[in-house]
């Protein structure tokens, strides 16, 4: 639609839709999780698969009609999006984190102090951020009896990895969503920067879901069994 649309594309009514959108799949998920149907062989809730679909597709989407919003506000105002937009994840990261992740929202805080880098640091974040998830994938792929398991220096371990992986690349992507916003003439900038980034998301999440569930290499732990005995 931008490109269609060219100079007249807003992207005001899209925001509606996604937050219209997205309390309706909330909603949904909440009262109608139980409903089900026979689809595929078995009983399947329609309502919890379409909901959980459809704010997934928020979730990609909103990142980039915000980024491109912003274009019209002042760069440190790009700081203020970065952080409400994880800043809606409070409860949920809280929870993660007791689990082992690091979350997001500390990065923009960061930002708001420190809100560019040189181009080799945010190059080195990204690395760190690299390494720590190679790392954390190495540890899945050990599963369900990696290394230091069941041991408060396991846990520990893996909670510091988390952590430098959310970190290191969350404040890699503000900052350099801090820089386009300054160094970018154009006001197509934070667009391609929201598009860059749901790549990403897409280019990491496709073969994740081949792993998990077509090869099925990593194994969860089941509850109430004992492993690595």
């Amino acid at each position: 639609m931008k490109f269609y649309q060219n100079k007249r594309f807003t992207e005001i009514p899209y925001i509606y839709i996604i937050i219209i959108v997205g309390i309706v799949a909330c909603i949904a998920i909440g009262f109608f999780w139980k409903v089900t149907a026979h689809i595929f062989g078995a009983e399947r809730s329609v309502a919890l698969l379409a909901a959980t679909f459809s704010l997934a597709l928020l979730d990609c989407s909103s990142s980039l009609i915000f980024a491109d919003y912003m274009k019209r506000f002042q760069p440190q105002y790009l700081n203020a999006m970065f952080f409400g937009e994880s800043f809606t994840a409070t409860i949920p990261t809280i929870l993660a984190l007791i689990q082992g992740v690091g979350a997001y929202p500390l990065a923009c805080v960061v930002s708001l102090k420190y809100p560019i880098l040189k181009i080799k640091w945010i190059i080195f974040g990204t690395l760190v951020s690299f390494i720590a998830c190679i790392f954390i994938l190495h540890i899945a792929s050990k599963s369900p009896c990696p290394m230091l398991s069941d041991t408060m220096q396991g846990g520990m371990l893996l909670t510091f990895v988390w952590f430098l992986s959310s970190f290191s690349g969350g404040y890699a992507r503000v900052v350099s969503g801090n820089i386009i916003k300054r160094s970018w003439k154009k006001t197509s900038g934070l667009f391609w920067f929201g598009v860059t980034a749901q790549s990403g998301v897409c280019f990491g999440a496709i073969p994740m879901y081949v792993v998990i569930n077509t090869f099925k290499l990593l194994e969860d732990r089941r509850p109430c069994e004992k492993y690595c005995l």
